[in-house]
């Protein structure tokens, strides 16, 4: 049998290519099964009706049961060695397609084919989310390890003021003015430090892509995100140098401000005693 060489290309079934495919649907989850359009090879393609932008989803659930519409990109993930295949690509033959899964009235399932090429885009990205999120989750996680420990490193700068005889023979003014500056240079501190790590690493947002709406809007979501993630880390930096600013404040006034020594008593004199009188001798 002639195995066809690999190649990334998209396939456009038609209605009675996409009636051999049928879903599966168990405990919640969406399956769709059938052969590949150009391989002819056997495929399954979970569908996802939710996923997390920077995480892996979480469970399916509908509380009517009934889902209006999926449309989805269905990539070829047969079992057969095709050549030509990359190293980083474990299954599959490169042929895709975009279908929309509808469920009718009588909870009966229909596969159809999705012929709006605007859709498309929105589409490719949704199937490389779905891929990795778990991957993605773990990795964010791993970074926002890091993140947890440099904000809790922030309690360091309280050596600052909370070192011994830091703030002895400062007045009460000075004592309050160090105090603010300290609180809220440890507040802009960690702003900054969450501006930083969230546009470094993101943060996981659950988005729902059940319908054709939906997809549209994840799509909006991330495609707006890297916006997002300049602004944040704009803000980080700029939020990073006011705390520098503040913290540099706080060290001046420690060193400047005029501190007053102890008072110190003179020791009292003894009370003076007269001397006795000396009688002249007879």
């Amino acid at each position: 049998m002639n195995v066809p060489a690999y190649q990334a290309a998209q396939l456009f079934p038609t209605s009675t290519d996409l009636a051999s495919w049928r879903v599966d649907q168990a405990h919640g989850e969406f399956r769709l099964v059938g052969r590949c359009f150009h391989c002819h090879d056997s495929c399954l393609t979970e569908i996802q009706p939710r996923v997390l932008l920077g995480g892996s989803p979480a469970g399916i659930g509908h509380d009517d049961g009934f889902v209006e519409g999926i449309p989805r990109k269905i990539l070829c993930n047969c079992e057969n060695g095709h050549p030509d295949r990359p190293e980083d690509v474990l299954a599959g033959c490169g042929r895709f397609w975009m279908v929309l899964v509808r469920q009718l009235s009588d909870r009966t399932w229909s596969i159809e084919p999705c012929t709006d090429p605007t859709l498309f885009p929105a589409l490719h990205r949704l199937s490389v989310d779905e891929r990795t999120e778990e991957h993605r989750l773990r990795a964010a996680a791993e970074k926002w390890i890091g993140a947890v420990t440099a904000l809790c490193g922030l309690f360091s700068v309280a050596g600052l003021v909370a070192v011994k005889d830091a703030l002895a023979g400062i007045g009460t003014l000075g004592r309050i003015m160090v105090a603010l500056l300290y609180l809220s240079a440890l507040g802009v501190a960690a702003a900054a430090l969450i501006n930083g790590y969230t546009a470094a690493y993101g943060w996981p947002t659950e988005v729902e892509t059940t319908t054709i709406g939906k997809v549209r809007a994840y799509d909006r979501i991330r495609r707006e995100q890297a916006g997002g993630t300049a602004r944040r880390l704009r803000r980080a930096v700029l939020l990073s140098s006011i705390a520098l600013g503040l913290l540099s404040v706080m060290v001046l006034i420690l060193w400047l401000l005029p501190r007053g020594g102890p008072t110190v008593t003179p020791p009292s004199s003894p009370p003076a005693t007269s001397a006795p009188a000396i009688l002249p001798s007879p």
